[in-house]
C-alpha cells in the first residue's frame, strides 16, 4: 500500500478501556501485540503517529483528567517515543476544539489510518467529521474494539458505507 502523506491515528488506548480499568472494551487487551508491531512498522516508514488521548471531568464516568486511567496503555509506553504527537480532546471526534487538523495539515497528510477505541463512538465520530473533510478515512478494523463484538460489527458495517474499512495487514504486512 502507499503510505506517503499518511498517519496512523491511535485514539484513546488509555488505561481505562482495558482490564483493570474503569470500562474494558472487548478484545482491547488482545489486540496490543498487533498494535506494537503496526507503530513499529509506521515508526520504519517515517510515518506520522498521532496519539488521541480522552480527557474527562472530576464527574466523569471514566477518563478522569489526571487519573492512570486516562493515560495511555501502560504496553505502549515502549512505543511512545514512535509517536511524534498526543493531541487531547473532550469529545468522541478528535477533530472537535482540538489542534488535530492543524497538525494533519502541516504534515501534510491527506490520509488518515484510525485505530482505536469505541469502534461505535470515537472512531465513527473521527472517521466521519466534518473538520476532516478532505482527508481520506482508513479505518483498521483489527485495531478497534467496542463493549462488544456485534456492537463492533454493526459499527464497521455502518462505516463501511461512508469510508475505507480495512485491516492492518493490508498496510503492514
Amino acid at each position: 500500500m502507499h503510505t506517503k502523506n499518511t498517519a496512523l491515528l491511535l485514539i484513546d488506548f488509555q488505561n481505562d478501556y482495558f482490564e483493570g480499568g474503569k470500562y474494558p472494551q472487548h478484545g482491547a487487551d488482545s489486540l496490543l501485540p498487533r498494535l506494537r508491531q503496526v507503530i513499529s512498522a509506521a515508526k520504519a516508514a517515517q510515518m506520522p503517529i498521532i496519539a488521541i488521548r480522552h480527557l474527562g471531568s472530576a464527574a466523569a464516568p471514566f477518563f478522569n483528567e489526571g487519573s492512570a486511567g486516562a493515560q495511555l496503555h501502560q504496553q505502549l509506553h515502549p512505543a511512545q517515543d514512535a509517536m511524534g504527537w498526543i493531541v487531547d480532546k473532550r469529545h468522541a471526534d478528535s477533530f472537535r476544539n482540538t489542534q488535530l487538523a492543524d497538525l494533519l495539515q502541516k504534515l501534510k497528510v491527506s490520509r488518515l489510518l484510525l485505530a482505536g477505541m469505541m469502534t461505535q463512538n470515537c472512531i465513527t465520530h473521527t472517521a466521519l467529521s466534518p473538520w476532516g473533510t478532505g482527508l481520506e478515512m482508513v479505518v483498521l478494523e483489527d485495531l478497534c474494539a467496542a463493549p462488544d463484538p456485534l456492537v463492533h460489527a454493526i459499527a464497521i458495517r455502518a462505516l463501511a458505507d461512508r469510508v475505507t474499512v480495512s485491516s492492518s495487514q493490508d498496510w503492514f504486512a
